[in-house]
């Protein structure tokens, strides 16, 4: 299996950046959940990544938009998976912080965190991206003066299966839903539904169990998870459950949200502290049970992802320049630290190559 590592390259802004080599491609064992370095394809930032095929791989250069972001195309070679740009296109926001890939709509998506907007590019056949074709603006703010001054648009979650667009809002506590349609090659976008989320939460990533009609939207202000219920075309939103223990006392910082395969349990990783926490999901009860808070052995756990199998659950930690790969136990949720690798420069995001 192929693992590339999305990195900070540079300092964005204070102390907020780091020194990575770009992007990162790795030999994963799913036997003994070791990692086993092939190359590095150098870029400015290239913090999120996005491959929807084997052949190629989408990221963005995250960083103010004063500094000029771009989007950026790559082939990925067959023989040996290093990088080809096939194109790039500018990016009329900043702070690019998120991407994503509609296979129904083909094209890709991209949020800015500065700017508080989202873009569209179509793509070719060949893999190339088209000029942008569409920007979706947000107005707004919420209570949180220092984070939620003016909206900011933190991660777009495609989910085909129901033909919608999810845009998570930390600066407005929204989630923002959309309908695309691409009917004769036009992007006409539709707002379906604005979610709002209780003062201060920062909605920053989230995930859809389109079977069970669910979703579940990480907080990060307030590292609080929140379940939602799709129900006659909208979702409503249930809970709140929170995720810190009670003599927790650095401020909340989290992160990413992955959901099992088996759609049973919920995993998030929280920097303020250095965990991974897990949760059951009771869908009778329509609630979350924590099981387990597990040091990340690294410091701060920007993202986490599932290998292809499953077993394994691997954390990027941004400012310690290290993976570490979790065995998990699929009948209990239950997680268990088998390696931890260093010398990984500022690794920010975990993209797998398709298998197929």
């Amino acid at each position: 299996m192929i693992l590339y590592v999305g990195s900070y390259t540079e300092i964005i802004t204070g102390t907020f950046g780091g020194h990575g080599a770009g992007i990162y491609c790795y030999d994963f064992d799913a036997v003994d959940g070791s990692l086993h370095f092939r190359h590095a394809h150098s870029g400015t930032n290239p913090s999120y990544l996005c491959i929807p095929s084997p052949g190629y791989l989408y990221t963005s250069t995250e960083v103010l938009e004063t500094n000029k972001p771009r989007i950026q195309a790559f082939k990925i070679d067959p023989s040996d998976f290093s990088l080809q740009l096939l194109n790039e296109e500018e990016i009329p926001g900043g702070l690019p912080c998120h991407i994503n890939f509609s296979k129904r709509n083909n094209c890709i998506m991209v949020a800015c965190y500065e700017t508080g907007n989202t873009m569209i590019y179509p793509v070719a056949a060949g893999g190339k991206l088209f000029p942008l074709a569409k920007v979706l603006q947000h107005e707004g703010s919420s209570v949180n003066k220092l984070r939620q001054e003016r909206a900011h648009a933190h991660a777009v979650v495609i989910n085909d299966d129901l033909s919608d667009i999810f845009v998570t809002d930390l600066g407005m506590d929204k989630v923002m839903v959309y309908h695309l349609n691409t009917a004769n090659e036009k992007f006409e976008i539709n707002v379906k539904q604005a979610i709002t989320f209780p003062p201060g939460s920062g909605p920053r990533h989230m995930v859809v169990h389109a079977e069970a009609k669910t979703a579940y939207v990480i907080n990060e202000l307030t590292a609080t998870v929140t379940m939602l219920r799709y129900d006659n075309g909208k979702f409503d939103l249930l809970h709140n459950f929170g995720t810190l223990p009670g003599n927790y006392s650095a401020t909340p910082g989290a992160a990413a949200i992955r959901l099992s395969s088996d759609g049973k349990f919920i995993y998030i990783s929280e920097r303020g502290d250095n965990t991974i926490t897990a949760l059951r999901i009771d869908a009778d009860r329509e609630i979350l049970e924590i099981i387990g808070r597990y040091k990340t052995h690294g410091k701060t756990p920007r993202e986490i992802n599932f290998d292809p199998t499953g077993n394994w659950l691997l954390a990027a930690h941004q400012d310690s320049d290290s993976i570490a790969i979790f065995k998990v136990d699929k009948n209990t949720g239950m997680i268990e630290l088998a390696n931890l690798v260093e010398n990984i420069l500022s690794p920010v995001c975990l993209a797998w190559l398709p298998v197929t």
